[in-house]
């Protein structure tokens, strides 16, 4: 039996006419870290019963979005990953699980998203800072407030660069990427 932590589903509620079902598995994602990447089935209907959710509808859109990729797609997609639902790419889990090395997640993020949209243009090669730090979430087990932490000490450090673009969102880079 999955137990539901009241707090998300208090602060889910507040939230739940905005978020759309990725969105909503983005945000259990962050919350929830198990023995396997993403989430499982049962915990995704769980919060959705705590929330009064239509499971049959719930289920309907998981559905539509779910890939059997193992490697990231454009668009907003989630992935099945060891029986489990993630927002991210079984490949990424593999590469990324339990690092804290920003320049990893820069490099694997970048080099799916290349491969399958072709060459990125300068506006585009980066990470946007929100995605990152969602990504520290997930794969490194850190709170939001650790990951923002963890940026600006690589920042520091010089292994990485946060690059304010005319998009609002600043841009994680490697430092090779400003050149």
């Amino acid at each position: 039996m999955v137990v539901v932590d009241n707090r998300l589903v208090d602060d889910l509620s507040l939230r739940d006419r905005e978020y759309e079902i990725d969105d909503f598995v983005r945000y259990l994602e962050r919350h929830h870290h198990g023995e396997k990447p993403g989430l499982s089935r049962e915990r995704i209907d769980a919060y959705a019963d705590a929330l009064d959710y239509d499971k049959d509808r719930t289920n309907a859109l998981l559905e539509e979005r779910l890939m059997d990729s193992e490697t990231w797609m454009p668009g907003n997609n989630l992935y099945r990953v060891e029986g489990n639902v993630s927002i991210y790419p079984p490949s990424w889990h593999e590469q990324l699980d339990d690092t804290i090395d920003l320049v990893e997640y820069v490099r694997v993020m970048l080099a799916e998203k290349e491969a399958k949209t072709g060459r990125l243009n300068p506006a585009q090669r980066g990470v946007p800072q929100p995605d990152m730090l969602t990504a520290i979430e997930i794969f490194a087990d850190l709170d939001r407030e650790m990951g923002e932490q963890l940026l600006q000490k690589q920042r520091q450090e010089g292994s990485i660069v946060i690059f304010a673009s005319q998009n609002p969102e600043d841009l994680v880079r490697l430092p090779e990427m400003t050149e």
